[in-house]
């Protein structure tokens, strides 16, 4: 996969998971989680694409190819599809959501080519899909859908909206959710276990700050050290807050995930790479103390331009 990656044209991680007899509620229950974790996704990139220093044209689509699992045929079956490759979420107020577009109708052509073959378990084929519809949008602003209906073919010419440069991935295993320079990666257990969308929104939004800084990569060009990650760690608790401002999230959901759910998952000494949950809620407030200062001079969600305040001095970003 390339870097260049268009906000919300997503590769399924949870693809070459072995589910062979899962029923329809199971599919379909992911197909719900993938669709707020997009939701929320598509709300912070486009609110925040004014001061993003890498912006790209995005559609809110998440595509899914039933042979990214080990069963195609048990998977389009127990969602009833009639192609390998279909709609699989489509983010709130997105352009794809504008266009009529809904989970599990086929995908027959994108861009007007058809689809190359895929081995079961292989989630190369989505992920190609998906940098097709990206490079059609980065050339021409739009990209073409071949959409199977009752009726026939249709075909679907959706608009680019500027988004941050990020996906945004729902994991089956794991426990958080972590960034790795391109992709927000969300695990379907910190999903279910936060439902409220405020809290969920700070999550993201935290892990969305690292690749809007480069974190993932100054680690790679700059090296790693305790002291270097959680400077990144603090840029990115504080940058989240201004996020989740423009997006039009509550910020007090910020302090919430901080001391409802990682209170409780805090390490102290033996987390040396972050701060303790009390010191992280003190930056936030800060940074929520500077965007009420920002409302009280007439800026409003949309309006709270964080792009001379980051990347931060060492000493700035202190507790």
């Amino acid at each position: 996969m390339r870097t260049a990656f268009a906000a919300l044209a997503l590769v399924m991680v949870a693809a070459p998971a072995t589910a062979p007899a899962q029923e329809a509620g199971t599919y379909r229950q992911l197909q719900a989680l993938d669709a707020r974790v997009q939701s929320i996704g598509w709300r912070l990139v486009r609110a925040n694409a004014p001061f993003c220093t890498r912006t790209l044209p995005a559609i809110g689509l998440l595509l899914q190819d039933s042979h990214s699992w080990t069963d195609p045929a048990a998977m389009r079956g127990a969602l009833g599809l009639a192609s390998d490759i279909a709609v699989g979420a489509v983010a709130d107020g997105s352009p794809a959501q504008d266009a009529g577009l809904a989970a599990n109708q086929p995908v027959l052509a994108i861009a007007g080519k058809p689809f190359p073959d895929s081995p079961p378990g292989d989630y190369r084929r989505l992920a190609a899909l998906h940098d097709r519809i990206d490079d059609a949008l980065q050339a021409g602003g739009s990209v073409t859908l071949s959409i199977g209906s009752a009726e026939g073919p249709r075909t679907v010419a959706i608009t680019g909206q500027p988004a941050c440069a990020s996906r945004f991935e729902l994991l089956t295993d794991g426990q958080s959710a972590r960034a790795d320079g391109a992709r927000v990666l969300v695990t379907r257990s910190l999903v279910e276990d936060v439902p409220e969308d405020d809290l969920l929104a700070a999550a993201i939004a935290h892990e969305l700050a690292h690749n809007l800084l480069r974190h993932p990569q100054k680690r790679t060009e700059e090296g790693k050290g305790w002291n270097k990650i959680r400077h990144n760690e603090r840029e990115a608790d504080r940058l989240s807050v201004w996020l989740l401002a423009n997006a039009g999230f509550d910020t007090a959901g910020a302090v919430r995930f901080q001391r409802e759910w990682m209170r409780g998952r805090d390490w102290g000494f033996l987390t040396p790479t972050h701060d303790a949950w009390d010191e992280r809620i003190a930056m936030i407030e800060q940074e929520r103390a500077l965007i009420a200062a920002a409302s009280a001079h007439g800026d409003a969600p949309g309006a709270y331009d964080w792009s001379d305040r980051f990347p931060m001095s060492r000493e700035d970003a202190r507790p």
